[in-house]
Order: C-alpha cells, then structure tokens, then sequence
C-alpha cells in the first residue's frame, strides 16, 4: 500500500517545483512592467510619481480649480520636483522618454501648467522638432516655433508664445515646421542663446524633448538641464529600455533625473493620489 507521508512529501516537493518553474518562466516572458513598485526595483534613480490613465478628454487636465485625481498626482509630481531644483538659477527641467507613445508630450504640458498655477511665468517649449506635438495637442499655430527662432537669426524670441485658455501664465513655444538637419540645428550657437533668453525671461522652463533611445537630440540640448524627468508607460515601455537607460545614466550623459510611470492603473496604486480628493472635477 503507498505510504501516506512519502506521497505527501513527494507531492509538496513537486508542488515547489512547480510553483518556482511558473514563476521563473513569468519573469522570463514579462518584458513589461505595470506599477511604481515594479518600476522601483528596475531604475538606479529615483521615481517622483505615478500617473493615472487620463478619462479627460483634453490632453491639457492641469487646469484652475481642477481637483481629479490625476490633476493631484501632478501635483505632487510638482512638489517632487521643486526637490530638486536647489536653487532659483535651476529653472529648465527637460521632459524626455525612451520612445515614441510613452506620454512625454502629456506629461511635460500638465506639469507645466501646475507651475504656471503657482503664478510662476512657465514656458513649455517643444523641442522633439523631428516629430512636434504641442500644436496638435493643445490647438495652436504651428509656426512661428522653435525651429523658426534656431534657422533664423532675425527671429527673436517674443514672436514664438503662444497662449492656452485659463493659464495666464503659461507660454507655449511649438516645435515648428520639421527642419532637414535637426540633429545640426540642435548643435549650432543659436540653441545657446535660445536657453540664455529662455532663463532670462522665465521663472521656470520645461522642455519636451526627443526621446532618448530613437535618436540622439536631447543629447545635444540636456546639457542645459538644470532637471530631467524621465518617463515611462504602464504595461508599455519594455524592461529592456530601462536596463538602456540606466546605462544613459551610470555614463553620466544624463544627469539630476527622476522617473514617472504614465498611464498606471488606479486600482494597482499603493500610493495617496487615488481616492483623496479624487471626485472628478
């Protein structure tokens, strides 16, 4: 007759087998991450926050008397930030990502308008100049823009803001009309005194730029970063591109940064943002 305690061991033994075989073989073929948790545990830098998946119909959720929860979320990715501007010289923050589809453009427009809701005077300014979303985003002109003001030395600065309803303070400067050389427009001496001006006439500049695994351009603009928030996607940047920029950052060519994950899902959030003053206004 079998033994009882010999299949009971046997069978406990097979079920730990088993057990860590599924789980190694889930690990294997999950190239994606969903939480901040998740996220934590593959960045070497800090994460600032989360975002939720946006239910508004308007890219633009930061507006005045707004209280949704992922208008709170931007807020505390807000206050996060000033952490890291340690002085009141350290005004551009760059907004950059690993690839197309990620939500930079998203982010980068709605945590300017949390600044500009302090009466800070904000610029965002579109420097992804190879593929401009602004414009699109936010219904504005598409020129005159930022690559106007670089090929054209008599194009000064006070010809590029543009204005968004209800954010008085708030100016936004467009990519403008695709160029033939951007990754040369990026280069030349007229980007230098783009960021002196920009510095001179701001209280705080956010930057959207290109993102950093498709071509090299916010290379070329990051060294006038005084921040750098990096983002992620929910269930859709690849682990693989985390692992490429941690690399950006241990070889130093990015610099001061922090992560937000986009586009998360409420109901997987550990965090304070969801359900406190949550109602959607």
């Amino acid at each position: 007759a079998p033994k009882a305690a010999v299949v009971l061991l046997v069978g406990l033994v097979m079920g730990f087998i088993i057990s860590l075989v599924i789980l190694y073989l889930k690990a294997l073929f999950t190239t994606k991450f969903s939480t901040t948790d998740e996220l934590q545990s593959l960045v070497t830098v800090p994460v600032l926050g989360e975002i939720c998946h946006n239910r508004h119909s308007s890219s633009l959720v930061v507006k005045p008397g707004k209280t949704s929860s992922i208008v709170e979320l931007f807020r505390l990715i807000r206050n996060n930030l000033q952490f890291m501007l340690t002085s009141e010289q350290h005004k551009v923050i760059v907004v950059t990502s690993s690839v197309s589809g990620e939500g930079k453009s998203f982010v980068s427009t709605n945590i300017a308008a949390s600044f500009a809701l302090l009466g800070k005077r904000v610029a965002l300014v579109g420097m992804d100049i190879r593929s401009p979303q602004l414009a699109k985003m936010l219904n504005l002109n598409m020129a005159p823009g930022v690559t106007t003001y670089l090929a054209k030395a008599d194009t000064p600065l006070s010809d590029l803001p543009q204005h968004v309803d209800a954010i008085d303070t708030l100016d936004v400067l467009v990519g403008g009309p695709v160029p033939p050389n951007p990754s040369e427009l990026l280069l030349s001496k007229r980007v230098d005194e783009f960021f002196k001006e920009l510095r001179e006439n701001y209280d705080l500049v956010i930057i959207d730029s290109a993102p950093i695994a498709m071509v090299s351009d916010t290379f070329s603009i990051v060294r006038h970063a005084d921040a750098v928030v990096y983002v992620t996607r929910a269930n859709y940047t690849k682990r693989s591109l985390i692992k490429y920029f941690n690399g950006v950052v241990a070889r130093g060519q990015i610099k001061n940064v922090a992560v937000v994950l986009n586009d998360s899902n409420p109901r997987m959030s550990q965090g304070y943002g969801y359900g406190y003053g949550s109602q959607e206004k």
